[in-house]
């Protein structure tokens, strides 16, 4: 047996009762010295792809080979330079001392030389002596007519493998293709010269936005949207009802403190918002829809405010009439100039962006010419290489096609071969 046989393989443990040391004797001797014979007893039959093990029954494994399925074959062969051993599956006892091995049709690579054969109870364990010791290698033997046969299915396989790959990434790159070819053409583009003249659509400014009011009418445009603000107040849709209040009716009723530090102050808060809300209160109706937030938008309060308010309208159950207490208007009143000036400040904003967006239209439409024509002349140039790719594909696909076609489909011969003497290296 090879030395990288002993190494690789370490007798299995099922084997050693059956005489491993009797059957070394056996094959140290000279052939004729021994009662097994040249083929140590055994003897090895190839028919088409059937392969046929035999002992004779003084053969100190017989027992051993008796157990169906027990005994496994194996193949090695050389594909791209490195050894491959494949597992071809276990005998089936179809007579007294018979096992029979169905050979595959393919291996799992395609062999670069011949197919080596062996037997053995399973991988890493003892290969089974077919030919006596002084022939040199022990176990492995060939099956020439099955070994031609399989190689060539082997490689009408990797060819059938091939042209199915092969068909399934042409098609792909074709439909990527036709859907490049549309998408360029809605764009003018019919090659990559094209590109560096095509029109590029760009997105104007808009001439008058909505949030976007020149400053001589912003002052008006927050006083509309924070009356329509206040109003919301006491709309029943969008405030829960302990929140809920007029505050028209709030500021009318609203008497400031005689004599205070703040009462002209507060006077002249409670006329600038009347005043607004006398101009803007039909104008704001459910119709007008706010130059800046939404049409449900409130006035921010200040949580205390809020739950003056809250604490009021559960006074009002008991004590109906009880007019707003003056803490929850002056906190209207703050609420309703932090809106103005709030709302203002935004518009300023929006206007001064908008313009200087506008300034910058031309430079930003350039630029977005630019990238969208180097754009098309990248896909125009990626167009191009998958177009020969795809010639590549079709030229490799008709190749494996016609090796598809041209490789052998059946054995060569079925005639009953011994193949003890068959000595075989990968």
């Amino acid at each position: 047996m090879y030395a990288d046989d002993k190494a690789r393989r370490a007798p299995a443990a099922a084997w050693k009762h059956a005489g491993v040391a009797a059957l070394a004797g056996l094959l140290v001797a000279a052939c004729g010295t021994t009662s097994l014979g040249s083929s140590v007893g055994t003897s090895v039959e190839g028919e088409g792809s059937n392969l046929d093990f035999l002992w004779m029954a003084e053969h100190p494994w017989a027992p051993s080979f008796q157990q169906s399925g027990r005994l496994r074959l194996y193949a090695q062969y050389r594909q791209g330079g490195q050894t491959v051993e494949q597992d071809l599956g276990a005998g089936r006892l179809v007579a007294q001392r018979q096992l029979r091995f169905v050979l595959p049709h393919s291996l799992r690579g395609v062999p670069d030389g011949p197919v080596c054969l062996f037997l053995s109870p399973g991988r890493n364990q003892a290969a089974v002596p077919v030919r006596a010791a002084s022939t040199g290698e022990t176990a492995r033997f060939r099956h020439a007519d099955w070994d031609s046969w399989v190689r060539a299915n082997s490689a009408r396989n990797n060819d059938a493998q091939d042209v199915e790959a092969l068909t399934r990434v042409l098609a792909d790159a074709e439909q990527r293709i036709a859907a490049q070819d549309k998408a360029l053409a809605r764009q003018g583009v019919k090659r990559a010269e094209d590109c560096a003249r095509m029109n590029v659509p760009t997105t104007a400014v808009e001439a008058n936005p909505r949030d976007v009011i020149a400053p001589a009418q912003q002052a008006t445009a927050s006083q509309r949207i924070c009356v329509r603000r206040a109003r919301n107040m006491r709309n029943q849709e969008y405030i829960r009802p302990e929140f809920r209040i007029d505050i028209h009716e709030a500021v009318v009723q609203f008497r400031p403190e005689a004599g205070g530090a703040d009462m002209a102050r507060r006077q002249a808060d409670a006329r600038l918002f009347l005043g607004h809300w006398q101009r803007w209160l039909e104008p704001t109706g459910a119709d007008y829809t706010p130059e800046l937030g939404s049409a449900s938008e409130m006035l921010p309060l200040a949580g205390t405010v809020s739950l003056a308010i809250k604490n009021w309208n559960l006074h009002r159950q008991t004590y109906p009439g009880t007019p707003a207490p003056p803490a929850v208007v002056t906190g209207l009143l703050d609420g309703y100039k932090g809106c103005l000036e709030d709302v203002a400040k935004q518009l300023a904003v929006r206007h001064e962006a908008w313009q200087k967006a506008r300034a910058s239209q031309p430079e930003r439409d350039r630029l977005y010419t630019e990238r969208k024509r180097a754009e098309c002349s990248t896909q125009a140039a990626e167009q191009e290489q998958l177009k020969a790719r795809v010639g590549e594909l079709r030229a490799e696909l008709a190749a494996a096609r016609a090796r598809l076609g041209a490789a052998e489909t059946t054995p060569a011969t079925t005639a009953r071969k011994v193949l003890n003497d068959a000595s075989c290296s990968p």
